[in-house]
C-alpha cells in the first residue's frame, strides 16, 4: 500500500516536471528495517497584513505591511498611523472548530450602525396630541427598538424645548423622518454611535474621518426631461435642495465636512457623507420620486 502511494506521488511529480516516462521505483525489500517514527515538527504560521487607507478621491496609501508569525498561540500586531491612531489585529488558532461564538465568519460581521439605521427606516403610524417633545421621542424610541440619548451638555434652551407639548400625526412614515420633524425646530441633529441614536446640536456631532463613505446617486429621472435626450442636465438645483434639506450643517463644517459633486455626463451626484447622512439622502430622493410634480394652472 505504501509503495502504491509513493509511486503515485512520484507519477504526479514527474508529470508536473514534464518527464516523458514515469520514474521507476524499486520494490521495497522485506529485509529493510522499518524507518524510525517521524518526529512531529513544530508548525509555524505566517500572516501578511496589508493596511490600505483610501481617501475621498479614491487614492490608496499603504500604511503598513507587517508580518505576523505564530506557532499556535494567540498573536497580535499593531500599526501606528502618523496622526496618532493605532490599528490592532489579533489572531487565534485552535485545534478544532469551537462553538459559534468562538468563530464568526467575516461575512456575517456587519457594521452595528447599519442595523440601527435599518430600524430607523421602518415605517409606522403615530398620533400624539399635546405631549412633551421628550415623551414623543421616548415613544419613537420604543417603536423603533433603538435607544435614544440627548446630549447631557445641551443648552437650557434645548432642554426647555424638550418639555414643550407638541402634536404629531403621521401615517406610514419612516421613523427617521418623524425624528427629524421632532428635533429640527430645536436646531438639533442626530447620529448613530455605539448602537445609540445621539441627539445633539449639529456642532457637537462632528464625525471622525472613518465615519464617512462615498456613494454615487443616479438622478437622471429627477433632473432631465425624458423627451430631451440631448439636453445637458442641470444638477445644481437638486444639489442645493439636498444640502438645504439633509443635515444642512454637515456640508459647511470647518472640520470633517460632507461634500457633494455633480457629474453631468452621467446625470449623477457623488456624495461623501456619514451612514446617517446617506440614509437621509436616500429617503429624500425617494420622497421626491413618490410625490407628484407640482403643476401650476391658470
Amino acid at each position: 500500500m505504501l509503495l502504491s502511494v509513493v509511486h503515485g506521488a512520484c507519477l504526479i511529480l514527474a508529470t508536473a516536471l514534464g518527464a516523458d516516462e514515469p520514474i521507476a521505483i524499486p520494490p521495497r525489500l522485506k529485509s529493510t528495517p522499518d524507518a524510525m517514527p517521524a518526529v512531529k515538527k513544530a508548525r509555524h504560521y505566517l500572516v501578511q497584513v496589508k493596511l490600505i487607507e483610501v481617501d475621498e478621491q479614491g487614492r490608496e496609501t499603504v500604511l503598513g505591511e507587517p508580518k505576523l508569525q505564530t506557532t499556535g498561540g494567540n498573536a497580535g500586531l499593531s500599526i501606528d498611523h502618523a496622526d496618532g491612531r493605532r490599528f490592532e489585529f489579533t489572531m487565534k488558532l485552535t485545534d478544532r472548530l469551537g462553538s459559534n461564538d468562538e468563530l464568526i465568519p467575516a461575512k456575517s460581521v456587519g457594521n452595528p450602525t447599519d442595523g440601527v439605521i435599518k430600524k430607523l427606516d421602518q415605517k409606522i403610524d403615530l398620533s400624539l396630541s399635546r405631549q412633551p417633545r421628550k415623551y414623543v421621542l421616548r415613544e419613537i424610541s420604543k417603536r423603533a427598538g433603538v435607544s435614544f440619548a440627548i446630549d447631557p451638555e445641551s443648552s437650557r434652551e434645548i432642554l426647555a424645548g424638550m418639555e414643550v407639548p407638541i402634536d404629531i400625526k403621521v401615517k406610514d412614515e419612516a421613523i427617521a423622518s418623524i425624528l427629524d420633524q421632532v428635533i429640527e425646530p430645536l436646531k438639533l441633529e442626530y447620529t448613530v454611535r455605539h448602537d445609540v441614536v445621539l441627539i445633539a446640536a449639529a456642532e457637537k456631532l462632528v464625525p471622525l474621518p472613518e465615519d464617512f463613505s462615498i456613494k454615487t446617486y443616479h438622478v437622471a429621472d429627477l433632473v432631465k426631461n425624458a423627451d430631451d435626450d440631448d439636453e445637458i442636465p442641470d444638477l445644481v438645483p437638486l444639489i442645493e435642495r439636498i444640502k438645504a434639506t439633509v443635515m444642512p450643517a454637515s456640508w459647511d463644517r470647518k472640520q470633517a465636512a460632507a461634500s457633494i459633486r455633480s457629474f453631468n455626463s452621467t446625470s449623477s451626484v457623488v456624495v461623501r457623507q456619514t451612514a446617517t447622512g446617506h440614509a437621509a439622502i436616500e429617503r429624500f430622493l425617494d420622497k421626491i420620486r413618490r410625490d407628484p410634480p407640482m403643476r401650476i394652472t391658470e
